[in-house]
C-alpha cells in the first residue's frame, strides 16, 4: 500500500484550537475530539490542508509533465503530493493525537503528563512506521500513584498536579520514553 511511513511530532508553543466545524456561535467552535476517548485531536484532513499550504508557502510550486492516455498534461507538484478535489494525492495523513500534556504543578511551572493508554497507542504507531522502541509502558499500581523520571525536579515523595496529590515512584522506562520523545522533538 504505502512505501514509506513517517511519524511527525507537533509541539505547540501556544494554544491551538482546531475547531470541529460545528459552530455554537459566531466563533466559538468546539475542539476536535476523538469520539471514543474525548481526547483532543487535529483531524487528518485539517492537518493535510495545513501541510499543503505550508508546502506552497515554501515554494513547492513546480510542475511536471505526466502522460495521460495519448496526451501529455502538466501537473503541479502540490496536487500530485496532496491531491485535488477530484483525485487523491500521494500521501495519507492520519489524525494528530495527543502524546503528552502540560499541567500546572506545585513545584516548577508545569509538568508533562501522559498515560499508559496514550503510550500504548504511540508505541503501536511507531511500530506501524517500522520504528522499534526499547521501552515498556510503566503502569502505576493504583490511581494515587504517578511514575516519574529519575531526578525529577517536581517531586520529593509526592507530586502535585493541578489539584491532585500523587505518590511518586521512579521508573527507568519513564526516562527512556522521555529521551525518545525528546529525540523526536529535537530532530528537525
Amino acid at each position: 500500500m504505502f512505501e514509506k511511513a513517517l511519524v511527525m511530532c507537533i509541539y505547540a508553543e501556544t494554544p491551538i484550537h482546531p475547531g470541529s466545524g460545528a459552530a455554537l456561535g459566531a466563533v466559538d467552535l468546539p475542539i476536535q475530539r476523538e469520539r471514543h476517548t474525548e481526547f483532543p485531536i487535529i483531524q487528518g484532513s485539517s492537518l493535510k490542508g495545513v501541510l499543503r499550504n505550508a508546502a506552497e508557502d515554501v515554494g513547492i510550486t513546480g510542475t511536471i509533465k505526466i502522460k495521460e492516455g495519448n496526451k501529455e498534461v502538466e501537473e503541479k507538484w502540490v496536487d500530485i503530493i496532496f491531491g485535488e478535489q477530484e483525485r487523491m494525492g500521494g500521501i495519507s495523513v492520519t489524525d494528530a493525537r495527543i502524546l503528552a500534556f502540560p499541567v500546572r504543578t506545585l513545584k516548577g511551572v508545569f509538568g508533562w503528563i501522559t498515560s499508559p493508554l496514550v503510550l500504548d497507542r504511540f508505541r503501536r504507531d511507531l511500530g506501524l512506521a517500522g520504528i522499534k522502541v526499547s521501552w515498556n509502558i510503566p503502569k502505576p499500581t493504583s490511581d494515587e500513584e504517578a511514575k516519574i523520571c529519575k531526578n525529577s525536579n517536581l517531586t520529593e515523595e509526592y507530586v502535585y498536579i493541578e489539584d491532585l496529590q500523587l505518590k511518586c515512584s521512579e521508573d527507568e522506562n519513564v526516562n527512556r520514553i522521555a529521551e525518545e520523545m525528546a529525540k523526536g522533538a529535537l530532530s528537525n
